[in-house]
């Protein structure tokens, strides 16, 4: 009886473990992967996990890091549909900031800043307790991307307060700030729409307004010289010359160099709001080191 009670116990005990042990596996390799790097895989793993896990926080920390693995990937929309699946009612104010944190980061991605900053807020409204100076960062350059420049200097200055006790360090990275956000250091606005119009009424003004001159030069006189071949063709009534080489060049050039305009007014601005926020980071590591 001794010996078979024995058997009967090891056997449940061997039931239990490989149950236990067939749970924590997926998680544990989804973990591995995303540490080295495999992302693609770490994120079917943890979809692994959450298909095996019965309990609500282990459920809710690997879709979490799915992701986390999704943005790593480059997949903000996929990243954030995961994020939302995620109720934040039921869990600790730590997990709920870091949610809100990594949703504003997946939003400034994908270039929606207004709401980007919105989560953020909610994370200094309702759990400031979590906020670290660590992730003061991002909201700097949301404010950026928004446009919210005095908004923004005033948190650096807090964040240099907030990090530095030593008053001769929190005077030079102050000056720095106010060096960084001077008017003239400001990233200039480029908008699309003026670029287009511009080369509406001017063929070419578009691409100058957008840094690009030289551009802007060619386009005006291919522009000309299309309108002149049309006028050309039409004074000698080459009609059919006159459409295929004259006016179809011209709709082509015409029409089609008001959207480069547009284009490059956009690149322009991007590249603009690079140059400065690379700028506003390397201040960012050199504060928080």
């Amino acid at each position: 009886m001794t010996t078979k009670s024995f058997f009967i116990f090891t056997f449940l005990c061997g039931m239990f473990l490989t149950e236990v042990n067939a749970q924590l596996k997926p998680l544990q390799k989804a973990d591995s992967l995303f540490d080295a790097g495999h992302w693609f895989e770490a994120s079917i793993e943890y979809e692994r996990t959450m298909y095996l896990e019965t309990g609500r926080d282990k459920m809710n920390e690997a879709r979490f890091r799915k992701a986390l693995s999704y943005r790593y990937l480059n997949r903000y929309d996929d990243a954030l549909a995961e994020l939302d699946r995620i109720p934040l009612f039921s869990m600790a104010d730590s997990m709920k900031a870091r949610i809100l944190y990594e949703k504003a980061f997946n939003l400034l991605l994908t270039d929606k800043h207004e709401v980007a900053l919105w989560n953020f807020r909610r994370i200094e409204n309702r759990y400031s307790q979590q906020l670290s100076p660590s992730m003061i960062p991002l909201e700097i350059i949301i404010l950026n991307h928004s446009r919210k420049w005095k908004e923004a200097k005033a948190t650096f200055l807090s964040l240099v307060d907030s990090v530095t006790a030593d008053s001769a360090k929190s005077v030079l990275w102050k000056d720095s700030v106010y060096t960084l956000y001077a008017e003239d250091h400001i990233p200039k606005t480029y908008r699309e729409e003026k670029a287009r119009n511009l080369s509406r009424f001017i063929p070419g003004a578009g691409h100058v307004y957008a840094g690009h001159p030289w551009e802007g030069a060619a386009s005006f006189l291919l522009n000309g010289a299309a309108a002149g071949v049309a006028i050309h063709q039409l004074w000698y009534k080459y009609y059919f010359t006159a459409y295929i080489a004259g006016f179809g060049v011209f709709y082509k050039s015409y029409f089609g160099g008001m959207e480069r305009a547009a284009h490059l007014a956009e690149i322009a601005g991007h590249n603009e709001m690079k140059r400065f926020n690379d700028k506003c980071s390397a201040l960012m590591m050199q504060i928080l080191q």
